[in-house]
């Protein structure tokens, strides 16, 4: 069993219960059950000087329920907040100007992409964000920093994780299985069942078992930490985030890796795919193997 990290705790004791988090740049945002936002200035370790962490600025009723989910579109200048079943966009800079997503009503999920894509031949910097909401999802996009377009699609069943493979397929989970979902062309397909049984199926071989506070290579750690967390573009080359949570409701996980592949997960085992949706085969013959169920996934590098 390999250890790739070592935890060590950053913020302890804070009067207030943390339900999600996201990082970018040297800023670390954590999202409280009551609402505020608390935002912390993150100092990078080096020889002489340890890991500091301190209180920028508190946001004491951003919102007024559970901030259940943070992300961040840096490219757009865009802070995502979830609460109460409900997606508003906030300006990442001033923290205002909030703009509620009145079709995200019911929302439980939400994934973001940034990549360049080459649009009529010109090179475009492309965010997507995608909201999961009910039975349907809400994809919104801009260009080069400009808000574009907002398209929705229909989900015949709840979808239980999901991921950008690449700025136009989207990989979901389902209680039963993973999907995929192409869309320029409004395409559904299936992936495998999302059960231990088939993801062994599906990935035969050797099970190179990975200790719970490492992963399948150097850069790959599991972690406690619940849904709501998000890595969001950190500069903290060698550093993930993570909080303490239950595994008791995490049964899937789709979590982003390097060089544009994503690890699936269901309960103890994951499989790689790459941005086409295709199994890594190559690259990774065997599936990974949990010591015991992650309820978040993170990658770092140096």
């Amino acid at each position: 069993m390999h250890n790739a990290f070592d935890i060590r705790a950053v913020l302890r004791q804070l009067p207030v219960r943390i339900e999600s988090a996201v990082a970018y740049s040297d800023r670390l945002l954590l999202g409280t059950a009551t609402g505020a936002l608390l935002m912390y200035r993150v100092v990078e370790p080096t020889k002489d000087r340890p890991l500091s962490i301190s209180l920028v600025e508190t946001k004491k009723a951003f919102a007024r329920k559970a901030l259940e989910h943070l992300d961040v579109i840096k490219e757009a200048g865009v802070l995502v907040c979830l609460a109460d079943g409900l997606v508003t966009l906030y300006d990442l800079h001033s923290l205002s100007g909030a703009t509620p997503l009145s079709n995200t009503r019911g929302a439980n999920l939400v994934a973001v992409h940034t990549a360049v894509d080459h649009i009529d031949g010109i090179p475009t910097l492309v965010s997507k964000l995608a909201v999961h909401a009910k039975r349907k999802l809400v994809v919104l996009e801009w260009r080069d920093a400009e808000f574009y377009k907002s398209l929705e699609y229909s989900a015949a069943e709840k979808i239980t994780a999901m991921q950008f493979a690449s700025a136009n397929l989207l990989v979901v989970s389902t209680a039963r299985e993973f999907l995929t979902l192409q869309l320029a062309q409004n395409q559904w397909d299936d992936l495998f069942p999302a059960d231990t049984a088939s993801l062994r199926t599906v990935a035969a071989g050797s099970h190179p078992v990975v200790g719970i506070n490492g992963g399948g290579g150097p850069d790959t750690a599991a972690s406690p930490q619940p849904a709501g967390t998000s890595g969001g573009g950190s500069m903290w080359g060698s550093w993930g985030i993570g909080l303490s949570g239950s595994s008791a409701d995490v049964k899937t996980i789709i979590a982003r890796m390097p060089g544009e592949k994503l690890l699936l997960c269901h309960e103890d085992i994951g499989v790689f795919i790459n941005s086409a949706g295709k199994l890594c085969r190559q690259e990774h013959a065997d599936p990974t193997l949990f010591d015991r169920v992650p309820t978040g996934i993170t990658h770092t590098s140096s």
